[in-house]
């Protein structure tokens, strides 16, 4: 038996038991350290080469509104702007949505929060795009807006289809239950803010291709 497979074979009938962990103990994240300690490199860490383009979103003022007409003169005109885009110079797919259709990239005709993506703009640095999206004039027409749970029960607004999961007979168990409580709980739960900013970083390969690093 030669000396390599000796070690193969030893390593290979070895088991290496994990540590038990307790339920209610804390783990250590796998990059934990690197975030708290800043050493972690995130997208906006990332060295650009001179040459890289910056783009900054003009946001609907209105919860709930159409748009009437969008005047974006002024933010083509304005220092180091290359292009402004809307939703109609959209070549591809204009809704995102990762499970469930209903998620547009930018807003079409009605704006459904407050905002909401109306155009982009693209410029020689990050602070020319920001400043070049507040030159926009929008005409809307405010529609009525849903802000509260009650009313979004009332009128069946959901944000994502109804999902049920149900084992047995749920309404004769709770009705033949010798003690039964009943009462409501609001919850004022929101999605999680990542540590890292939402932010991609794009660059043309060689080959036509776009290689993509993204903060998803």
């Amino acid at each position: 038996m030669s000396h390599h497979s000796s070690l193969f074979d030893s390593y290979s009938i070895r088991r290496v038991r994990p540590p038990k962990n307790k339920i209610g103990t804390s783990a250590k994240h796998d990059s934990a350290i690197s975030h708290v300690m800043g050493t972690a490199t995130y997208v906006d860490d990332i060295a650009k080469p001179q040459g890289t383009l910056h783009l900054a979103v003009g946001k609907s003022s209105h919860a709930h509104a159409r748009v009437l007409n969008m005047d974006l003169s002024a933010v083509r005109d304005a220092d180091g702007v290359v292009d402004v885009l809307s939703f109609k110079d959209l070549p591809a797919q204009t809704d995102i949505g990762a499970v469930f259709d209903g998620e547009p990239l930018m807003v079409d005709d009605i704006t459904e929060y407050v905002g909401q993506t109306l155009f982009v703009v693209v410029a020689s640095s990050h602070r020319a795009a920001k400043k070049a999206a507040t030159k926009a004039v929008v005409e809307y027409e405010p529609l009525p807006a849903v802000l509260s749970i009650d009313k979004a029960l009332e009128q069946e607004l959901f944000v994502r289809p109804s999902h049920f999961m149900k084992r047995g007979d749920a309404a004769t168990a709770l009705e033949n239950a010798p003690i039964r409580i009943e009462g409501h709980i609001h919850m004022r739960g929101q999605e999680h803010f990542y540590l890292e900013g939402q932010v991609s970083y794009v660059v043309p390969c060689d080959d036509g291709g776009l290689e993509v690093y993204t903060s998803s």
